[in-house]
């Protein structure tokens, strides 16, 4: 999947600080990885759970991003954030999914569980 990120990069660091989307809460990811490939890093300022949490605290604070093309397409309007391209490609990332094993019993959820695969 490739990111639409919200991302300005001047000299070898990114300038503003960066929302860390990471439920692990580990500020350091996919996009440090692809960052140092061009001799780049960031300054992570919060790592937040989740995308959605994060497009809201992009809302309200200078602070920018780096997001899935198609989820910033789906929910930046309504939190009023957008996304311009970024300057290097970011490539795919894997999504993970966790549920329960007796949860997979349910033959609709290993269903949607499997679907991510598929893609």
């Amino acid at each position: 999947m490739n990111c639409s990120p919200k991302i300005g990069i001047s000299g070898s660091r990114t300038g503003s600080g960066h929302v860390d989307c990471a439920n692990s809460g580990d500020p350091n990811g996919f996009v440090d990885r692809a960052l140092a490939e061009h001799g780049l890093s960031r300054r992570v300022a919060l790592t937040v759970p989740n995308f959605m949490f994060g497009l809201a605290v992009l809302a309200q604070t200078d602070l920018i991003s780096a997001y899935p093309r198609r989820f910033l397409a789906m929910h930046g309007g309504r939190f009023g954030v957008v996304g311009i391209d970024a300057p290097i490609r970011f490539g795919h990332f894997n999504i993970n999914s966790i549920v329960p094993k007796v949860a997979l019993m349910d033959a609709g959820l290993a269903w949607l569980v499997g679907l991510p695969k598929q893609t």
